[in-house]
């Protein structure tokens, strides 16, 4: 989705075109769409009230954590963020995309 469109105008020298079918790529510009609109769909398409639940205990549990503990918890490679908020900021977009 998304990712093809940013490959895309980061490296176009190696992609000449990219296919964005489900990308929310709207989402980013402010006027055109509310900026919850998103995560709005996305919580109306799991209407069940134990997926919500879920997802959003999971959230929670990832905004109070310590950078060393999501490490522990999530097997992600480190020389993708560089500080805490930038690597909740990371899963929580993975989260908010899948």
């Amino acid at each position: 989705g998304e990712l093809s469109v940013w490959l895309r105008m980061r490296y176009p020298h190696i992609f000449d075109m990219s296919l964005a079918a489900s990308a929310p790529i709207f989402y980013t510009s402010p006027h055109l769409v509310s900026p919850l609109a998103y995560y709005q769909i996305v919580t109306d398409a799991v209407r069940s009230s134990l997926c919500v639940d879920y997802v959003r205990s999971a959230y929670t549990a990832l905004l109070s954590s310590s950078a060393q503990q999501i490490i522990d918890n999530i097997p992600i490679c480190a020389s993708s963020w560089t500080n805490l908020d930038e690597l909740q900021a990371l899963l929580y977009e993975q989260w908010a995309n899948y």
